[in-house]
């Protein structure tokens, strides 16, 4: 019997992305292969991010890129969930090392499935993305006929929340725009903010929204994130925050399993708007000691590892999977992905010894608000913390003072290390200060490349703007003792006449 005509739907932007990989791991099951095609840059990794974290039910999963890994498993509400990257695979034969006969027990996600040849699973469901223009995407979808239909889910213009950029927030497959009205108005009115007016803030690369509430009971924000969004990390880090007297939006109402939340409203006066020459010194020692405060208590269980691993996989991903390509028009070859693999494994590994504890990830001007009526610590107020990890604590510090979208005085810099070092007399300022280094290599060269992601996959070319200031970032940090293992393998694949934004990518 024939095969049926493959499904063709058109994804108009990342959002019908990501509402397409949620559909698709709605209606997965265990044994199930989902075989992703297409060029570098059609969205098969982006897919399959956001597959996984549906599958997850945890958008703020960590998902590195396995092209040079392989394969990475995770635990799901689904069962284990192998996901494949054979872009590097040596011949199906090798398969087998990598655990392929057991994962096929459970669900497996594969990139380049043309490299499988004879073990390509039958009865697996199989989209095939090409790119369009700009942030459309074009895909064939082949397989799982005997299931219900796959759709990229409703048109943004019949979504319940819109946000302030004019997208829109796309409710879960059982859930109608009206019906997800129905419930935001039924949450708001149960606390108090029937009457209140709403006017939408700046939303994330997620698929949350931000409504600021006035005319209630106090000034508020509701974050409208519906299924697969999960808020409970966001409401479990802001608990432990709060516990240890940090300044984060008092949760006045929640209901997890709707994703909705009623919070504080911290205002407007992110670090990033109000920083001037005047104001500096006194916002950045604030900010150093609500790290320091932050650092010492003991973080929340179960938080994902920020370590050497998995430094090393973002960074290999953001240069190889998408700066690399846009720079010389190709995939790199092996020796220079192993090569490089080996020096950041080579220069991360200090990392293993040193002191471990919480990690936000993002501690700079952008994520800090300046509340100038409160008292110590409390001064610094802190946002989109759901990401937070276990590392090592100079990576925050390193993502203050070393910020890829503003120039810090150098002066500025070395009073804060001071400041922070002087605090925390069981640091040895040696090893600290080279574990900073490696820490500011780290996430420069990650960076730095990722500026090109958001442009070329996302279709955000106005990130391109920190470009150069982000690889003058990375060269002074490769020119530490620390980065020496980086130094020399960046040396000997892209000469520094080469590192910058790519050619034709403009902001």
């Amino acid at each position: 019997m024939p095969s049926a005509a493959p499904q063709r739907l058109v994804l108009p932007d990342l959002a019908a992305t990501h509402r397409l990989a949620q559909a698709v791991a709605a209606r997965a099951r265990r044994g199930d292969a989902i075989l992703l095609e297409g060029a570098l840059g059609a969205g098969k990794s982006e897919f399959a991010r956001a597959f996984l974290r549906a599958a997850a039910t945890d958008n703020a999963l960590e998902v590195p890129s396995p092209t040079f890994t392989l394969v990475q498993s995770y635990e799901t509400r689904l069962g284990p969930v192998h996901h494949f990257d054979l872009w590097r695979l040596d011949g199906p034969a090798a398969l087998a090392e990598l655990g392929w006969d057991e994962a096929r027990d459970d669900i497996v996600l594969v990139e380049w499935p043309d490299r499988l040849g004879d073990l390509r699973p039958t009865g697996a469901l199989t989209l095939r993305l090409a790119l369009g223009e700009g942030e459309v995407r074009e895909v064939a979808i082949s397989g799982w006929e005997e299931r219900s239909p796959i759709t990229a889910g409703p048109a943004p213009a019949t979504s319940a929340s819109t946000c302030r950029d004019g997208g829109v927030k796309p409710g879960h497959d059982d859930e109608t725009p009206d019906s997800r009205a129905r419930s935001i108005r039924s949450f708001l009115a149960a606390h108090g903010y029937a009457a209140a007016q709403a006017a939408p803030l700046a939303q994330d690369a997620s698929f949350r929204c931000y409504l600021r509430l006035t005319g209630g009971p106090r000034p508020a924000v509701l974050m409208d994130a519906p299924p697969p969004e999960n808020v409970r990390p966001f409401l479990r880090i802001a608990a432990h925050l709060a516990s240890i007297g940090l300044a984060v939006p008092e949760i006045i109402a929640a209901d997890p399993n709707a994703g909705l939340v009623l919070e504080e409203d911290l205002g407007d006066a992110l670090f990033s708007t109000v920083l001037s020459e005047a104001t500096q010194a006194e916002l950045f020692d604030a900010a150093v000691d609500s790290l320091i405060a932050l650092q010492r208590a003991a973080p929340p269980p179960d938080l994902p590892i920020w370590g050497p691993l998995q430094m090393r996989d973002t960074a290999l991903g953001t240069l190889f999977d998408w700066w690399w390509p846009a720079r010389f028009g190709g995939p790199p070859p092996q020796t220079a992905s192993d090569d490089v693999a080996a020096a950041l494994t080579m220069m991360l590994a200090p990392l293993n010894d040193e002191p471990r504890g919480f990690v936000h990830r993002d501690w700079f001007a952008g994520n800090l608000l300046w509340l100038p009526n409160r008292a110590g610590i409390c001064r610094v107020g802190v946002i989109d913390f759901q990401g937070a990890a276990i590392g090592h604590p100079a990576y925050d510090l390193v993502s203050l003072l070393q910020d890829a979208r503003r120039d810090i005085p150098p002066a500025l810099e070395d009073r804060a290390l001071a400041r922070y070092l002087a605090a925390r007399p069981e640091l040895e300022p040696r090893a600290f200060r080279a574990a900073y280094d490696v820490c500011a290599t780290q996430r420069h060269l990650r960076v730095a490349c990722q500026w090109v992601r958001l442009a070329r996959r996302d279709d955000r070319p106005q990130y391109l703007a920190y470009g150069p200031r982000t690889w003058r970032l990375l060269q002074a940090a490769l020119a530490r003792p620390a980065a020496a293992p980086l130094a020399a393998a960046l040396d000997r694949w892209i000469p520094p006449a080469l590192r910058g934004n790519p050619p034709g990518l403009a902001a």
